[in-house]
């Protein structure tokens, strides 16, 4: 492999590489957690037990999050929101980051990635604890339990 002395050629290389790897990635990811979970439930095998719901008896911050994946999975996006609100969202963050990459990787410009939009990721990140919050007021002040996993 020969070297290149070109900064932008530099950088289109390696966004061009990130580019290729990033959905077999998530592709990987995604669909085998799907098939695990799947597989395990259709069998009756506990797939993930939650400590924060099995030894405290409140919701963590990512409860929800496996079956919100899956609804998006199957575009169900009400179902997806009501699960876990921050996750729609949060898709749609990391699909920008993955075009701006992509455009990186087309033109060499680094700009496209270095203006990620940051602030939205922080507000994802506090409707998540938000919704942590709310679940367990609910819970422990109602005792309503929104995702029926605490009765």
């Amino acid at each position: 492999m020969k070297k290149i002395s070109d900064p932008k050629e530099r950088t289109k290389r390696n966004y061009r590489r990130l580019a290729l790897l990033i959905p077999l990635f998530a592709a990987v990811a995604i669909f085998g957690y799907a098939a695990l979970f799947l597989f395990a439930t259709e069998r009756g095998l506990p797939f993930f037990d939650c400590v924060w719901k099995s030894r405290l008896g409140i919701y963590c911050p990512g409860c929800g999050g496996s079956r919100a994946l899956l609804a998006l999975l199957r575009l169900d996006f009400a179902s997806s929101l009501f699960y876990y609100p921050a996750m729609l969202p949060l898709a749609l963050l990391l699909l920008d980051l993955y075009v701006r990459i992509v455009i990186a990787a087309v033109t060499g410009e680094e700009r496209a990635v270095r203006t990620f939009r940051f602030r939205v990721f922080y507000l994802i990140l506090a409707a998540v604890l938000l919704t942590c919050l709310v679940r367990n007021l609910l819970w422990l002040g109602f005792g309503i339990d929104v995702l029926g996993d605490l009765r």
